[in-house]
């Protein structure tokens, strides 16, 4: 669509007349475009109020005072600030110019390690950073790969797992930032992913989990000073448990606290004594998941939270029985990063709402106030946020009910059927829950389209059994799923069925390509976001521990029958059936879905004589994260979804602008 018919576009819909200005939205330097037409200014301009609102993610206590640090900015994916009480301004503590991923403030300090990496190829690196003199060092090698560090509670050690040895195994190591030699010692050769959970309080051991192919997730305390090591998970006492998941140390050390499947549908908090080998479960009460949980230093108080049709719920229980103790009165949204502060019972925690993207949060106990420690800057008057979506259930092929969250445009100012977007989440052991929109609110309020946000089969939070349905050879029930959801649509006379677009990234990138070869006469057009498009080529082309534990997901790819399996569902031996109009994403340095695999589907559907729009940054991994890339491919998307949804896929061509 060209300048002109764009601001025409723009006025039908009551948009503010825009000035035109000369020549078309560049892309930044690192990315380059095939089939992409120009994008205009006057799209520019109307996607502006949308950038994205920074929010605010905690990262934990600083120095051990009621101070927080906290994560900011998207530039290109955020710095650490601090906030030294509720409502005060940030100040900022780093500008770092790689990727932020992480943070874990050292104890007793004004420091803390930060993780990083360079260009989103996930080959995370941790540095130490004091508060005034800011960055002191790198404290891994720069090249292997690491997981999140955890500090002894004298702040003298950090443990760390990182692939150094053999580039595929994670092994222990320890460092000790104070030493004249810092340099990371390896204190466990391991096998397969280990992740450091937690340091006894006296310092003297740790405990990891391990998740290897052939075995289920176990939980190992290792011993620091001989690096001597014994199995707590399976163990005496939980040979009835399965996927035991973030153990924690109870304060005077004579019991574990950790999260885990028994013979339910649903991840349990349980306790166990580590000398009576005694396992209690604690949250019987709660039929549904337990997310996440911390616990207080006075060993009584724990911080759980659960959930609830997609929202998360916090509650504050018993150690010992497990008993609720209260609900504290927040609002609706999602919890995450939950921690005490240390020798309180406050905790503190990320919290999205549908109005608001991440703030941090705190809650006393048992007083229940509610403490507010950010709030973002006043976002544009020219945005508008949608309603919060409503959580519907439709029925699938063989009759389960597929939970999925609505977003609707509003009816004043968009009457009549509304073309629909269908966003699918990656995973595919994920989940879509109910968010801050961001610049997805344009997509809602600005071109009037209803916004679907289904969680197939596959998707996490709806029991174990429903986790496990779209394993190995059932994989296409999930697209099938996608089908079901067409079929809803069709029937709601709400919305138009002849304009629909579904969107997705990574697996969900997969399911877009798989419903367009299936389903492509009832798909307007898709929007491919990192997504396989062959699992043979995506399965040759993996890492040797990565490829272990997807075997466990997808099937192993050296049986001939999962070969013959995977050309059967793959969406690239099906490309000649894909003749919607296709919009492909990809950063060269994603390190879980190679680029091949987006540059194969192009090739292909292009072959068909369909328009295929390819967007390729040469400085992202696996999903953009710097600010320009995001800036241009949210105008490129807009411009694909005007584009194609002008007009219904039974009309003919029509150069006259026409709301979507």
């Amino acid at each position: 669509m060209d300048g002109l018919r764009m601001m025409a576009y723009l006025w039908f819909l009551g948009l503010p007349a825009l000035p035109a200005q000369i020549g078309p939205v560049a892309p930044p330097a690192a990315i380059s475009t095939e089939g992409v037409p120009p994008i205009s200014r006057a799209l520019e301009r109307s996607l502006a109020p949308y950038r994205t609102v920074p929010g605010f993610g905690f990262g934990g206590w600083l120095g051990g005072r009621r101070e927080l640090l906290i994560v900011a900015g998207a530039a290109p994916s955020g710095q650490v600030f601090s906030v030294v009480t509720p409502g005060a301004p940030p100040r900022q503590l780093t500008r770092i110019s790689g990727r932020l991923v992480g943070v874990e403030p050292r104890p007793g300090r004004n420091q803390f390690a930060i993780l990083y990496d360079s260009e989103g190829n996930e080959s995370i690196q941790l540095a130490l950073v004091d508060t005034r003199a800011g960055v002191l060092g790198r404290l891994t090698d720069g090249r292997s790969r690491h997981t999140e560090p955890r500090w002894s509670p004298d702040g003298r050690s950090l443990a760390v797992t990182g692939d150094a040895r053999n580039g595929r195994d994670f092994d222990v190591y320890l460092i000790r930032p104070d030493d004249p030699d810092p340099s990371a010692s390896l204190l466990l050769e391991a096998e397969g992913l280990t992740s450091i959970e937690d340091w006894s309080p006296d310092g003297r051991s740790l405990l990891v989990s391990e998740s290897d192919v052939g075995h289920d997730t176990r939980i190992r305390a290792i011993d620091v000073e001989s690096g001597s090591s014994t199995l707590v998970v399976p163990g005496p006492g939980t040979s009835e448990i399965h996927s035991p998941g973030s153990p924690r140390w109870s304060p005077d050390g004579s019991s574990l606290f950790l999260t885990c499947f028994d013979d339910g549908e649903f991840r349990r908090l349980a306790r166990l004594d580590r000398t009576t080998h005694r396992l209690t479960m604690l949250s019987t009460a709660i039929e549904t998941d337990v997310d996440a949980f911390a616990l207080a230093d006075d060993g009584e108080t724990l911080a759980v939270t659960v959930h609830e049709d997609g929202y998360s719920s916090l509650r504050i229980l018993d150690a010992d029985s497990g008993r609720e103790l209260a609900r504290p009165d927040i609002p609706a949204g999602q919890i995450s990063g939950l921690r005490f502060r240390p020798g309180s019972t406050e905790v503190a925690f990320n919290l999205v709402t549908t109005r608001e993207p991440s703030q941090a949060y705190s809650v006393i106990h048992p007083s229940g106030v509610v403490v507010r420690w950010t709030r973002s800057l006043p976002g544009s008057t020219g945005v508008r946020i949608p309603d919060p979506p409503e959580q519907i259930r439709y029925p699938s092929f063989d009759g389960r009910a597929i939970p999925a969250f609505v977003y609707r445009p509003d009816p004043r100012r968009f009457p009549g059927p509304r073309p629909v977007l269908i966003d699918l989440h990656g995973g595919p052991q994920e989940q879509a829950r109910p968010s801050y929109l961001g610049p997805d609110a344009y997509i809602v309020t600005e071109l009037g389209m209803a916004l679907i946000v289904p969680n197939v089969r596959g998707s996490s939070g709806y029991g174990i059994s429903y986790l496990r349905l779209d394993d190995r050879e059932h994989r296409e029930d999930a697209v099938r799923d996608v089908g079901a959801l067409l079929d809803w649509i069709a029937r709601q006379p709400e919305y138009d069925p002849n304009r629909l677009v579904v969107r997705g990234g990574s697996y969900g990138g997969y399911l877009v390509l798989a419903s367009l070869a299936r389903f492509g006469d009832r798909i307007t057009a898709g929007i491919d976001l990192a997504g396989i498009s062959d699992f043979e080529t995506f399965m040759a082309d993996q890492p040797p521990l990565r490829l272990e534990l997807l075997r466990l997901e997808f099937g192993d790819e050296r049986d001939p029958n999962t070969q013959e399996f995977f050309r059967t569902i793959s969406p690239l031996r099906r490309a000649d059936r894909i003749t919607s109009p296709l919009l492909v994403v990809q950063g060269r340095n994603d390190p879980r879905v190679p680029v091949a695999e987006a540059r194969q589907i192009v090739d292909a559907v292009r072959e068909n004589g369909v328009p295929v729009w390819y967007v390729l940054a040469d400085n992202e991994g696996h999903g953009y994260s710097r600010a320009e890339n995001l800036e241009y491919l949210r105008a490129v998307e807009a411009s694909f979804l005007i584009e194609h949804l002008r007009k219904t896929r039974l009309e003919d061509d029509d150069p006259r602008p026409s709301t979507p």
